[in-house]
């Protein structure tokens, strides 16, 4: 019942369009065959404020998308073809609950941006990501990581590849770019 009704949101939003946008939607699951339902013209999915708690394997067939908002859900894991998504520019996961990001996901050479800020992510997995990041990659974070990513003393080395800037205290983020 759940997958008809995501279907028929997904035709409705695709007529003609580039973007498809199902935020606050209250979207528990996606239908597995999400990645066939999708055309390849697609270059944006919103599916933020929703309360997904995993993305079906299919995914990995949006090659083309540039932007997958998934924001404000409940996603505790990602799939391993994530890595897949080679054009991607913007991938906002925020405020979900995951615990470690996926082993290919610095394969995404195109990757601009990336939000993982207010998830409870294993720090040892954020710096395996962040030592195999492209170069210029700004990855948005909790302050609470920053610590334990580029301050510790053993993970120090890190810190001069990495830059930390536009630390918010009162919003508890900061971002980390990857220089070099």
């Amino acid at each position: 019942m759940e997958h008809d009704r995501v279907n028929a949101l997904i035709k409705q939003r695709l007529e003609g369009s580039n973007v498809v946008m199902l935020n606050k939607k209250g979207i528990f699951s996606l239908p597995s065959d999400l990645g066939d339902l999708i055309p390849q013209r697609v270059k944006m999915i919103g599916l933020a404020n929703n309360n997904l708690t995993s993305l079906p394997s299919s995914t990995a067939k949006l090659t083309n998308l540039s932007e997958l908002i998934l924001r404000n859900n409940q996603l505790r894991a990602l799939p391993d073809g994530l890595s897949n998504l080679k054009n991607l520019i913007l991938l906002d996961l925020r405020n979900n609950q995951l615990r470690a990001l996926p082993d290919g996901l610095s394969n995404l050479k195109k990757l601009k941006r990336l939000h993982i800020e207010n998830n409870p992510l294993d720090p040892l997995s954020v710096i395996k990501y962040l030592e195999a990041a492209p170069v210029g990659v700004y990855v948005y974070v909790s302050l609470n990581l920053v610590h334990e990513i580029l301050l510790d003393e053993k993970n120090l080395e890190l810190g001069d590849r990495y830059e930390l800037f536009d630390t918010n205290e009162s919003k508890q983020i900061a971002t980390i770019r990857k220089v070099s």
